[in-house]
C-alpha cells in the first residue's frame, strides 16, 4: 500500500493497527501492476515458446506424415505392380487352360460327330438294305398278282371269244337258215 492510501485510511479513523492489517493483507493477497504486467510477460513469454513448441511438433508431424504418406504411395504401386502382373499370369493361365479345353471340346466334339456319322451311315445302310427287302417283296407279290390277273384275262379272252363265236354262229344261223 502507498503511504498516501495510509495516511487517507488513517485520517477517516482507522487505528494503526487496522491500517497494518488492511496493507499486510494487501501486500499479502493482491496483485500490483508489476506483479501483472510480470505475469502478463511470463504467459506471452510461456504463449511464444508453447507457439515455437506446437509450430517445431506441427513440422515434425507434417514431414513424418509426408514420409508416410510417400512410403505408402511406394507400396501403394508397388502392390499395384505386383497385383497387375499376378492378375495377368493369371489371366494369361485361363487363356491357356480355356484354349486347351476348347481343343479337348473340339476334338471330343468331332470324334463324336464322326462317330455319329459312321453309325448314322450304318444305321442307314441296315434301313437302306430292310427297305430294300421289303421292297423286293412287295415287287414279288405284284408280280404274282400281276401275272394271276394276266392269266384270268387271258381266260376272259378266250371265254369272250368263245362267247362272241358262238354268238356269231347263233346270229349266222339265224340269217341264214
Amino acid at each position: 500500500m502507498s503511504a498516501a492510501a495510509i495516511l487517507k485510511l488513517q485520517a477517516v479513523g482507522f487505528t494503526a493497527e487496522q491500517v497494518t492489517a488492511i496493507a499486510d493483507l494487501i501486500d499479502t493477497q493482491s496483485a500490483t501492476k508489476a506483479d501483472v504486467e510480470g505475469a502478463e510477460h511470463r504467459l506471452e513469454t510461456n504463449l511464444a515458446e508453447f507457439r515455437a513448441a506446437a509450430r517445431t511438433d506441427l513440422d515434425a508431424a507434417e514431414h513424418r506424415l509426408e514420409t508416410s504418406l510417400a512410403d505408402f504411395r511406394a507400396a501403394t504401386k508397388t502392390d499395384l505392380g505386383a497385383a497387375e502382373h499376378r492378375l495377368e499370369t493369371s489371366l494369361a493361365d485361363f487363356r491357356a487352360a480355356t484354349k486347351t479345353d476348347l481343343g479337348a471340346a473340339e476334338h471330343r466334339l468331332e470324334t463324336s460327330l464322326a462317330d455319329f456319322r459312321a453309325a448314322t451311315k450304318t444305321d442307314l445302310g441296315a434301313v437302306e438294305h430292310r427297305l430294300d427287302l421289303k421292297i423286293e417283296g412287295v415287287d414279288r407279290r405284284l408280280d404274282v398278282r400281276i401275272t394271276a390277273v394276266q392269266a384270268e384275262m387271258v381266260l376272259l379272252k378266250w371265254m369272250m371269244g368263245f362267247v362272241l363265236a358262238f354268238q356269231v354262229a347263233i346270229f349266222a344261223k339265224l340269217f341264214l337258215h
